[in-house]
């Protein structure tokens, strides 16, 4: 499915699907979800990566599992909202993710979603945690869903 505009992205979604937003980093995927009516944000785990198939293959199970009908993918925009090597790169996992979802005939609309300071957000709630690595990308996505949904 194409990528969509604010705008339009909640309409492309069905209805009572959850929400999943991405927190993606070279070494770790964050994963959160909504509730059927979207009204929370739920941390809902953590991807080690590893190769791209593997990545894909394990989101693509999640998103049947958990029946997610729309995806936000964190976007990490410079300070000055333009868009630099990290931000690129996200753009590009996307573009694949989509590929790769719809050729398995899994048919879901995605947005990118400004992602900067969600990470310091987090690192600020866990601060003096120990193992806050995986809790921190998880409630980066976490933020991303509350941002979006304004919840």
């Amino acid at each position: 499915m194409p990528r969509h505009s604010a705008e339009t992205f909640l309409t492309a979604v069905a209805p009572r699907t959850c929400l999943m937003a991405l927190d993606v980093s070279a070494r770790r995927i964050g994963l959160a979800v909504t509730d059927p009516e979207r009204t929370m944000a739920l941390p809902a785990g953590t991807i080690r990566r590893g190769k791209w198939e593997a990545d894909a293959a394990a989101l693509a199970n999640i998103i049947q599992e958990k029946r997610v009908g729309g995806l936000l993918i964190g976007l990490p925009l410079n300070m000055d909202s333009s868009i630099g090597p990290p931000a690129q790169s996200r753009l590009t996992f996307g573009r694949n993710l989509d590929i790769k979802l719809s050729s398995q005939g899994i048919e879901i609309a995605y947005i990118f979603v400004d992602e900067r300071l969600t990470s310091h957000a987090a690192r600020d709630i866990l601060a003096g945690r120990g193992d806050a690595a995986n809790a921190e990308d998880q409630l980066a996505a976490c933020q991303l869903l509350a941002q979006f949904l304004k919840i």
